[in-house]
């Protein structure tokens, strides 16, 4: 059973009092599987946001259907908002308390370890650290064990250590059956994290499909740098020009420098 289905999904915003309108959201369609972190993708302004609000009920929809087949759902917003004047344990405690079905107390203490916040419980989150506040967010978005969490850039302003302990953890609730729906602009973090990718262009699902095919497609891109006397030189090549390309710059005796794979842009 999909945890989440948009069937359809159009959002239209009216502009002025003449009814005239943007279209944000144009027949979205797409499925949230039990237990997958998918890399939702997309340049500014492309309707991302807008399609966590919908799948979140912040918004009405205009046309189509959302259909939730979970209550619980956790969110972490890409501007991390907090009640600065309350502890992080007490913070935690309140978001907690919303929800008969929260983690152990044992299990709150472990992330926290994990990322290495659990001395700072007894601090005022004003006092805290924008890694810090950060890492307090994902924890919160956790708490009440959901079965989807959403999270909107949750790699913004921490260290690369935590980086990758928050990556480990995504994926350790993701073998608990887990559902993500992640949203980020480095590209690296989506492609070490998601089974498959979504990326929205102008209201409109331009790609669904596994990662795998995102990031290895046929027509991957490549840079070649080499050097032409004192210059450093570049040229672009597909990967079908790949070889004959390197060969030719190795028949004018140029030193070749490296071949970079240019990693797929979400604009």
């Amino acid at each position: 059973m999909n945890i989440v289905d948009l069937n359809n999904v159009t959002k239209k915003y009216f502009i002025n009092k003449s009814k005239e309108y943007q279209k944000v959201l144009d027949k979205i369609n797409f499925s949230i599987n039990k237990g997958e972190i998918i890399g939702f993708i997309g340049a500014n302004g492309s309707g991302k946001s807008t399609t966590i609000r919908a799948i979140l009920g912040l918004i009405k929809i205009q046309v189509g259907a959302i259909t939730r087949n979970t209550k619980s759902i956790g969110y972490l917003p890409e501007k991390t908002k907090l009640y600065k004047e309350l502890t992080g344990r007490e913070f935690l405690s309140f978001i907690s308390s919303l929800s008969s079905n929260s983690l152990k107390r044992s299990s709150v203490i472990d992330l926290l370890e994990k990322l290495d916040i659990q001395k700072d419980q007894e601090k005022r989150i004003k006092n805290y650290s924008k890694g810090m506040i950060q890492k307090l967010g994902f924890v919160s978005s956790l708490i009440n064990d959901p079965e989807l969490i959403i999270l909107d850039e949750p790699l913004s302003g921490v260290d690369i250590n935590a980086r990758e302990t928050i990556k480990d953890i995504i994926k350790e609730f993701s073998r608990r059956d887990k559902s993500f729906l992640i949203t980020s602009h480095n590209m690296q973090d989506i492609a070490d994290l998601s089974h498959r990718i979504i990326k929205i262009v102008k209201g409109k699902i331009d790609f669904d499909d596994l990662s795998q095919k995102y990031f290895y497609a046929k027509n991957q891109n490549y840079r070649i740098k080499y050097l032409e006397g004192n210059d450093i030189k570049e040229i672009m090549a597909d990967e079908n020009d790949l070889g004959s390309s390197i060969n030719e710059i190795k028949n004018k005796e140029f030193k070749l420098l490296n071949i970079i794979k240019v990693e797929k842009s979400i604009l």
